[in-house]
């Protein structure tokens, strides 16, 4: 059985019978029935219908009750010592009543073994919500409850804490906190124990960001220059290397990545600094670069060398020899 946290579809038809059923005597007068919700809903529920049967010698009919939309766990009295109870469940919706769940039956017995009215589930959260998971336990003697986390023991702190139910309360749920969850009960007459399976969703972890390659006015992924602003490229996630172009040559660009997903934006990786190809104009020895005459000066613009970079512009200022 699965309980997800995140929503789902529902239909105009009956529902499905309850997912489980327990019936476990709580004390020698008193027993529990719990149950788990209809897997397939199809709409919304209206109530349960409660069946109770109690068997001593002879067949004393059926007895039943109708319960809220809500209710997922109800006592009733043990009135006879000697009789066995027989107990199912169906569910309804406005178009009608569904299947019935499958019987469950209590024999006589004066003893209260330690048992737990919880159920076994997988629960599906995204990452910081707060999950609760319920160990509804009886016995008598009163039952030891024990929490193991992946089978070790398990510590309370500030973030898991365990009520006098047995409930185990977890805060602000990590990574971390994903997996499976043990709780035992025992007493003298007997033990018992459920699972749950946390399955947490959360952001993806940062990528990892490599540089490549270089060229002359490009780079490859992503992209802040010296007292630049960052920029943002959205790409697709099956992409794993991505050309930057337009860059400027001859400059120290830094770089990181983040990825994201319907649950968020994960951490961005290390920044990464590395330079675009190119440097400044070389410039060229005198005699390369000027001629004259008597009346004229010559520049030879093409004795300058690029340094990689194509020249924007060349810039001539000239005045007179002593002058101010």
């Amino acid at each position: 059985m699965i309980i997800s946290l995140f929503p789902g579809s529902s239909y105009n038809t009956v529902p499905s019978a309850p997912q489980d059923i327990k019936a476990i005597p709580a004390s020698s007068t008193k027993i529990i029935i719990s149950w788990l919700p209809p897997s397939s809903p199809n709409g919304e529920l209206t109530g349960y219908t409660f069946y109770m049967t109690v068997l001593e010698g002879r067949h004393e009919g059926t007895h039943k009750r109708i319960l809220g939309p809500f209710v997922e766990m109800h006592e009733t009295q043990r009135t006879q010592d000697n009789a066995t109870y027989q107990f199912w469940l169906t569910a309804s919706t406005k178009v009608g009543e569904g299947e019935k769940t499958q019987v469950v039956i209590v024999p006589p017995n004066n003893k209260v073994p330690a048992r737990i009215a919880s159920f076994s589930q997988v629960i599906v959260t995204p990452w910081k919500e707060n999950l609760m998971l319920p160990c509804r336990k009886v016995g008598n003697p009163p039952p030891v409850t024990i929490w193991r986390q992946d089978g070790h023991s398990m510590d309370t702190n500030s973030r898991r804490t365990l009520a006098k139910n047995g409930t185990l309360f977890i805060r602000d749920s990590q990574s971390s906190d994903a997996g499976n969850y043990t709780c035992s009960v025992n007493n003298t007459w007997g033990k018992d124990e459920i699972v749950y399976t946390v399955i947490i969703k959360v952001p993806p972890d940062s990528p990892n960001l490599t540089v490549v390659n270089t060229y002359t006015d490009s780079y490859v992924i992503n992209y802040k220059r010296d007292n630049g602003d960052w920029e943002e490229l959205q790409i697709d996630s099956h992409t794993n290397s991505h050309l930057l172009s337009n860059l400027w040559c001859g400059t120290r660009y830094q770089l990181y990545i983040t990825a994201y997903n319907k649950i968020g934006t994960g951490l961005p990786c290390d920044i990464v600094n590395s330079f675009t190809k190119g440097n400044p104009p070389v410039q060229p020895k005198h005699s390369q670069m000027i001629t004259n005459n008597s009346t004229s000066v010559t520049c030879w613009l093409d004795s300058w060398g690029d340094g990689g970079c194509g020249i924007s512009y060349f810039m001539i200022e000239c005045r007179l020899y002593g002058g101010g």
